[in-house]
């Protein structure tokens, strides 16, 4: 099964970031992975884009292609009232819209 994993992020995140990319690049089996959604939550995009693209993107090393940088209006349109930790929790659950699981063969439902 491949999967795409979704990190919703903003700039006070960026060391987390830095240490996620690592970790997926040195941990995921490449194999299990469709796609790397992060979504940008930053108030100031731009920065965090520029930064992303130039100093955590290489750090996913052999899956950097495989890495979407999507900002936070695509799922969800910018708001005085959706800001913030609730504007994050927000972002996670709309994640569906631009992820999926793709099976990589038939599976049966499990039943207990």
């Amino acid at each position: 099964m491949r999967l795409d994993y979704l990190t919703v992020g903003y700039w006070g995140d960026v060391r987390l970031l830095h240490l996620q990319a690592r970790s997926m690049a040195k941990y995921l089996d490449p194999d299990s992975v469709r796609s790397l959604v992060v979504v940008n939550n930053d108030p100031s995009p731009e920065r965090l884009a520029a930064y992303f693209q130039s100093d955590i993107l290489p750090e996913y090393r052999h899956l950097a292609g495989r890495v979407r940088f999507v900002p936070s209006e695509d799922l969800l349109p910018a708001t005085p009232d959706t800001k913030g930790y609730w504007r994050q929790q927000a972002l996670k659950l709309l994640g569906y819209k631009i992820t999926r699981v793709s099976p990589s063969s038939p599976s049966t439902p499990r039943t207990s």
